[in-house]
This record gives C-alpha cells, sequence and structure tokens, in this order.
C-alpha cells in the first residue's frame, strides 16, 4: 500500500524533465522534412510547464498569504464552537 499520495507539482515537474531530456531528439536531424515545426512546439509545451510550475509553487501561496489569511481565520473561529459533521458513509 502506498503511503506517499504524489504532488500534482511533482509529477508535472517529472513529466517536464522527462520531456526535457527528450527534447533533444526533435533537434537532431532537423533537416529532415516536417521536423521544422518540432522545435517550437517543444518549447512552447516545456515554456508552459515551466511557467505553470513557477507559478503554481511560489505565486498561489503568495496569493494565499495575502488575501486568503482573513477568511481562513474567520472559517475556523466560526467552526470552533460547532460540532463534528457526522460521516456519509
Amino acid at each position: 500500500m502506498a503511503t506517499h499520495a504524489y504532488d500534482p507539482r511533482e509529477l508535472a515537474g517529472a513529466c517536464g524533465s522527462l520531456g526535457t531530456a527528450l527534447a533533444g531528439r526533435c533537434c537532431f536531424g532537423s533537416d529532415e522534412a516536417g521536423r521544422e515545426i518540432l522545435h517550437p512546439v517543444a518549447v512552447t509545451i516545456f515554456g508552459g510547464l515551466l511557467s505553470a510550475t513557477l507559478l503554481d509553487t511560489v505565486l498561489t501561496p503568495v496569493l494565499f498569504l495575502s488575501f486568503g489569511k482573513k477568511p481562513l481565520e474567520r472559517l475556523a473561529a466560526g467552526q470552533a464552537g460547532a460540532p463534528a459533521p457526522a460521516e456519509a458513509f
């Protein structure tokens, strides 16, 4: 039984690393017909993976600390005296 649940950021990073390792293949033999489009597509895809990962790991926590702290405290204070909900199953 697995004891570790993978975070989506870990999986995206692993896929990005694997893709970056394989990206060199599209650059070799670029004089062949049809290969001239592979490099711009690879740059776009890997740039998107990198920017999404950075935004998810940096910007989301910063925005939460800026805008989410007060609502979270208000929610926690409202649930402090409430009874625990019953499980549905």
